[in-house]
């Protein structure tokens, strides 16, 4: 999204742009690359930031964070917990084939294994047994 787009059209069109453009791709490849590199994250989240800054019609240096809310925009992080949330609850018949005790708790396959799995496990357990 170019910084053009603010003068161009009106808040509206330019949310709906983002929501074209942007989030889009970005929905796209969630699950795979939120395993990469801190520092790649780091570079999406930037671009996500300087896109509302353009909705926005902010400065480079402004905060951005009460615009994610004010539009509506779930943050890049944010978007990778609800994704990992959802794809665990997906496939929980995976981990439990039969009703157990703790059926809500899942317990990760292999406790020396730092993979995607046992990341979204761990967020799955420390949800509150209501959601």
């Amino acid at each position: 999204m170019t910084m053009q787009i603010k003068y161009a059209v009106n808040e509206i069109a330019a949310l709906t742009s983002y929501y074209s453009l942007f989030d889009s791709i970005l929905h796209y490849g969630l699950l795979v690359f939120s395993s990469a590199a801190n520092i790649n994250i780091a570079k999406v989240c930037k671009v996500q930031k300087s896109a509302i800054r353009c909705i926005a019609n902010l400065k480079q240096h402004d905060s951005c964070r009460p615009y994610f809310r004010s539009l509506n925009i779930i943050t890049l992080y944010g978007l990778i917990i609800y994704k990992k949330l959802i794809h665990v609850r997906k496939n929980i018949s995976d981990f439990h084939s039969y009703n157990t005790r703790h059926c809500n708790n899942l317990l990760p396959t292999d406790w020396l294994d730092a993979g995607t799995n046992n990341k979204e496990i761990k967020l799955y357990n420390a949800l509150p047994d209501e959601f």
